[in-house]
């Protein structure tokens, strides 16, 4: 074995996350490196960004220097500088109702539809991450600012003798050698490396949200436009065109995600529902699907799966939550942490937030000094990761009922525009998780619904109590317009200001 190479800081994984903090690390003067067990490019999901996410992107740019990045901040900005990176444009998030048997119809008055507006135009719209090209990037200028990259390397073992003191095992291509790190951090997602090594305790059991999914990435998907004018639903009056969006086509046991980018890829999946009334297969397949939701045939149409990564993935349980985020010389960002669900995009964001907290640490102290800084890190991060849990949950809960659903989806909105609102001025936990007055709120929500849970789930027409209570407990954070749009279901005017 060779003789171990000495780092202050020690990342296991190099997706964006792990690499864009060995960016700022690495600029900063300190001595970085990235263990990844693959390679560059790699088929990857977690594709859909949010205005909170490009809010916190251009920060970290700014903050630390990251000027090749700026660009990926806006889709305008990201197409004309990088066109060879693949992205789509998001401008909102679109829904589509189906109900128990896929019978999506169009009415004058959208009650089957939901579009909400996240961005005022193409050029200042979030985006769809190619993840693939994305990551790669992100890695390759990683490489750039001076940070040491072993790919393909599997961790052998990981001891730690002291504070400060880790050794890291390596194996690549059937070579031994080893890396000593005053810091480590877990950026391995699910595979959780260092969280198994430490055994922190596996908390999944405490979440709400219990599902599963099928995806992958399509080619020669039909326009989503092209699916609604078929049904002769009127488009002339959404906020933005459907395809610019990430669409979501909801049944009564779960969901479909269209995601389309600009080199003709969509990404697509199918999360199903493990808690709802009717029941739900834990091993459903693709086919399966396909057999009992004819719509989603009408939906592919002659799409096949792309070459790259050329087969349908299958998932356990989405969920994942730990006891621990961090220790006094560890910490996982929070995708490794915990996961909850891609319902409402929170993924990119938490991860930026998570890089953001890491990266304040290491410049503002010196490594063996940020303790405390690493305990409270540890507790926001699982304590927005179960709140993310309530409000998806909350919406799970009322998958059979689409007013009902709609309803649910505002506790997310109001949380989302009320952090996209504050977080330039020290918002207090990931879409209000650290405001006491919300939870309060989406707890008072909870009941309202599991209170009125007796209404017939067998109508989609009449006034629903619970929809008017949800209208009212929101109200402190109804800074744009939920429940009032001017035309049924269709929100203008909810994007935040990026011009």
């Amino acid at each position: 074995m060779t003789v171990a190479k000495k780092y202050d800081v020690a990342l296991l994984g190099a997706g964006f996350g792990a690499s864009l903090l060995a960016a700022i690390l690495s600029k900063q003067g300190l001595k970085v490196c990235m263990i990844d067990r693959e390679s560059h490019p790699r088929f990857s999901i977690g594709e859909s960004s949010t205005p909170a996410a490009d809010m916190i992107l251009p920060r970290l740019c700014e903050t630390y220097g990251l000027d090749e990045l700026m660009p990926f901040c806006r889709f305008g900005s990201w197409r004309s500088s990088h066109p060879e990176i693949g992205c789509g444009c998001k401008r909102g998030f679109s829904y589509f109702w189906h109900g128990a048997g896929g019978e999506y119809q169009a009415t004058e008055n959208h009650q089957n539809e939901m579009l909400v507006a996240a961005s005022s135009s193409r050029s200042v719209a979030d985006t769809q991450w190619f993840r693939a090209d994305v990551d790669h990037f992100v890695c390759d200028y990683a490489v750039r600012c001076g940070t040491d990259y072993f790919s393909q390397t599997n961790v052998v073992s990981i001891s730690h003798q002291a504070d400060f003191d880790w050794e890291v095992a390596l194996s690549a291509q059937e070579k031994l050698s080893s890396i000593q790190t005053d810091f480590l951090v877990d950026a391995t997602g699910p595979a959780a490396i260092l969280l198994n090594h430490l055994q922190i305790e596996d908390e999944t059991c405490r979440l709400k949200t219990n599902t599963s999914a099928v995806y992958s990435h399509f080619k020669e998907v039909p326009k989503a436009a092209e699916w609604l004018q078929n049904y002769r639903t009127n488009q002339t009056d959404f906020p933005y065109p459907v395809d610019d969006s990430a669409i979501h086509q909801v049944f009564n046991d779960g969901w479909l995600w269209q995601l389309r980018f600009e080199n003709g890829v969509c990404s697509i999946g199918y999360v199903s529902n493990h808690d709802s009334d009717a029941p739900s297969k834990t091993d459903v397949s693709w086919d399966d699907l396909l057999k009992e939701k004819p719509v989603l045939k009408e939906i592919l149409g002659s799409a096949s799966v792309s070459h790259i990564p050329g087969k349908i993935y299958k998932t356990k349980r989405l969920q994942r939550l730990r006891e621990q985020a961090a220790g006094r010389d560890w910490a996982a960002l929070p995708f490794t942490a915990g996961f909850i669900y891609p319902l409402h995009s929170t993924g990119i964001a938490h991860t930026l937030l998570g890089v953001e907290r890491l990266a304040a640490m290491f410049t503002r102290f010196n490594i063996i000094s940020i303790e405390d800084e690493l305990s409270s890190y540890s507790e926001r991060t699982l304590n927005e990761l179960r709140h993310i849990d309530h409000m998806v949950s909350l919406c799970y809960d009322n998958l059979h009922r689409f007013p009902r659903f709609r309803a649910a989806c505002m506790i997310y909105f109001a949380a989302a525009t009320t952090f996209e609102k504050t977080y330039l001025q020290g918002a207090d936990g990931f879409l209000c998780a650290g405001d006491l007055a919300f939870q309060t709120i989406l707890n008072e929500a909870s009941m309202v619904m599991s209170a009125s849970s007796n209404l017939s789930r067998s109508t989609e027409r009449g006034p629903d109590p619970a929809v008017d209570a949800m209208r009212g407990l929101i109200e402190p954070y109804n800074h744009v317009g939920l429940f009032h749009p001017q035309k049924p279901n269709m929100y203008f005017h909810t994007a935040a200001t990026k011009e």
